[in-house]
Order: C-alpha cells, then structure tokens, then sequence
C-alpha cells in the first residue's frame, strides 16, 4: 500500500480523544493485507505502539479497547472477532469506504512520534495545496485544536515539530487598517521538506530557496519600526492599470487595494476564471492579504465552492487509469466497458472513478466495486454481479448525469438487493 487514506469524516468529527483514535486508525490501516481485505491483530500487539503516552500496559489495553469501540461505533471500523474481546483476542478489522479522504504517506506516519504530531502533520497537509495555500493558525490555538486545556501542552507539541524540521510557520504580512493600526494577516503553517521553502521572486519570477525559520510571533505594537518591516517578502508595487492589456484580463475589484473596494460574487468568478494568469492572480492575491482575516476567510471559502462548481463541469466523469482520471461521456464509455469488468474485481480497490460526495462537498474518487459489495468481502463477486454493476455505472453516465454519491447509494442499494447481497 503507497499510501493510507484517513477520511475526513474522522478528521472533521468533533469527537472525544479524537486524536487518538485518528492515529489508533492509521495503524490498523497500515497493517491492511490487501490479499485478506482486512488486518488482523490483537490490542496486546496495539499496545506497543505509540497510540498512548503512558507506559503502563493495563492501561494502555484498556483504552485501545475503548477506542477500537469508539470507532466501531462510529462505523468508521468494523471488528470481528469470537467470544470476549480481551487483551489478546485475535480481531478482524475491515474499513468501509467513507468517501473524501487524505492520502497520507509512509514517511509522514514514521515522521510522528506521538497521536498529537500525527494529527497536526495530517491537518496540516490537508490544507497544503490551493485555495489555502497553508494552515492558517495562530501559534496559541493548537491547543483548541488538539483538544488540550492548556495553551503550553499544544505549545510544547509546535515547538518539538518545529525543533525537529518537520513543520515550519510563515508569519503574515503587516498591514495598516483605515484607522491607521499595524496588524498582521495570521501565522501560516506548512510541512518541512528538506529544511527549504520555495518563494517566488516577483521581479525575474526564479525561485529562490531559503531556509525556513521558526519565530516567536512579536507583539507589533511594542516595535517601533514595526511599518518599516517585512516579514514574507517585498512590498508589494502598486498595480499600474495602464500597463494590462484590458482584453485579456479583467479586473472587476481586484486591482483596486482600497479597503472599501468589496469583493463581490462577479469578483469570485473572475479570480476562478483567470487563476492561470500569472499577473491577475498576483494582483489579486495582494488584495485578499490586504482583507481583514474573517472577510477573507469568507472570500477564500467563496472561491473554493465556486472552484468545486468549475471543477463539476469541467470534470463531470471520469475513470481512474494506471493513476489518471480519464474523462467519460456518454459518447465514449462503451469503450471503457470491457476494461470496467476486467478491472472491477482486481486487487483490494479493483477500479475506481470519479464521484461528487455530497456530504464533503468536493470530488473525489471512490472503488466502483463498492456498489455491489463492502471492504472485505474482496473475492465474491460473479460475473453477473460484475456485468451489472458495470452496467449501472454506464447507463449513468449515458444518462448525461454526474456520478454523485446520491447515485452511488441508490445504485448500490439496487444492486444489493437484486443480489440478496448482505455484506
């Protein structure tokens, strides 16, 4: 397995000690034997890793225990096993399909030493990429995060992450408001790779590697200079309108730093139309760092919709093939079928494809297999069962429909049922 996938149903749930039951899963998930379609083990063998600070063995039993029960209930996992489940019960776990997820990599589960930096290595990652472009916390509110009481418990966490290069923060940029007080956009955190970071010179546009600092976030107004600094980069020039060639880009409110110039909804879709072109988004991304951080935060939750909304129309359907998403159409997918029914029982995920999942509100990928039987039960399906399954899954996409997750479970529920399928 390349890679384990934590959903984000368990990543967003606000449950008790969820940290650790975030981690307890990425090891089970780890152990998964693509051959069984399931990992087999005992809470004795669970109790050696590192799921609970403490050392003592009874109590990290029984508290594996609950957690393994937490998260069954939850339906995150399912447990099988015979008669009482004790310390060295053997246990069958399998893992349904709960849609959205992070693929989270070997290397970043070995770089945790503990459930709390797993679980900030893992929030930290999802926020990584566009619109985002890095997590957005202030230093002393990991705690609330991590669910600790004390600031200094989340503090101490930051600081060994920080210490030991895995993470590193981005201060944010001073600004003046229009009452003339120096305030700062929030800290920004991000994974180290490799000590370096990669900033964009704005004026021969070369990337430039720096190595990534970590510092104590000052208290500006005790700084006399404090206007006269520059945390991330230059000041940004002042955009000459004179200089765009107005056919090709337009500006709407972007290009106008004046505080009172809002951002409105015609704005959103020109930020989502022209992201590809280099001196629009770098304008633009001036005046949402001049934005006070909860306007902003709405613009960026804004853009990200209106980009999901893009990425459904551009995007409608596609197959995953050899780790490429190919799109399908009604004009084309009677060429997939028989590499559907070929591929849709091999291995642990046989085919998967692309899917809206109402319930993250984004695309994702899903097994097709799913349809017609759950995790686990890996080797069972016949080839009427797999015929029609591809079947289903075509006459969607025939329809001219988006293969959402409210088709997923209407189709699946049909398939099941015509089977007498009860796993």
């Amino acid at each position: 397995m390349s890679f384990i996938k934590i959903y984000n149903y368990l990543l967003d749930n606000e449950a008790n000690q969820k940290v650790e039951q975030i981690y307890l899963y990425a090891m089970l998930k780890a152990d998964y034997s693509i051959f069984n379609g399931y990992t087999s083990t005992t809470i004795t063998i669970l109790a050696q890793g590192n799921v609970l600070s403490t050392t003592n063995t009874k109590r990290k039993v029984k508290l594996i225990k609950e957690l393994l029960e937490q998260l069954q209930e939850r339906k995150i996992i399912q447990i099988d096993y015979e008669g009482e489940l004790g310390a060295n019960t053997p246990i069958i776990i399998r893992f349904p399909d709960l849609g959205g997820h992070e693929q989270i990599t070997p290397d970043m589960y070995s770089l945790a030493s503990c459930p709390a930096e797993f679980f900030v290595l893992v929030t930290i990652k999802r926020f990584t990429g566009e619109p985002f472009n890095g997590f957005e916390k202030a230093k002393d509110r990991w705690s609330d995060i991590l669910g600790y009481g004390s600031k200094n418990t989340g503090n101490k966490i930051i600081n060994k992450l920080v210490e030991d290069k895995k993470i590193y923060c981005v201060e944010g940029e001073r600004y003046r408001d229009n009452n003339g007080l120096i305030k700062q956009h929030s800290t920004k955190w991000f994974l180290n790779k490799h000590n370096q970071i990669m900033i964009s010179d704005e004026k021969n546009e070369e990337l430039i590697s720096v190595a990534a600092e970590n510092e104590e976030i000052k208290d500006i107004s005790a700084t006399s200079n404090a206007k006269d600094k520059i945390t991330q980069k230059e000041k940004p020039k002042k955009h000459n309108p004179s200089v765009t060639n107005a056919k090709s880009i337009e500006w709407g409110n972007w290009n106008n730093l004046n505080l009172s110039a809002f951002i409105k909804d015609a704005d959103i879709e020109l930020y989502v139309l022209q992201m590809h072109i280099e001196e629009f988004i770098s304008i633009a991304n001036q005046k949402l760092n001049s934005i006070p951080d909860k306007a902003r935060f709405n613009i960026m939750n804004k853009i990200k919709k209106s980009l999901i909304q893009k990425e459904r129309k551009e995007n409608k359907n596609a197959v995953v093939i050899n780790g490429e998403a190919v799109s399908v159409d009604k004009s084309n997918i009677e060429s997939y079928r028989q590499y559907l029914i070929d591929n849709l029982n091999s291995g642990c995920d046989g085919v998967e494809v692309l899917i809206f999942n109402y319930g993250e509100n984004k695309k994702t990928t899903i097994s097709l297999k799913r349809m017609a039987v759950s995790v686990g039960f890996e080797f069972m399906l016949s080839n009427e069962v797999i015929d029609f399954t591809v079947a289903s899954y075509i006459n969607v996409i025939k329809a001219d429909k988006e293969f959402d997750s409210l088709i997923f479970n209407d189709t699946k529920g049909s398939i099941r049922n015509r089977f007498h399928i009860a796993c």
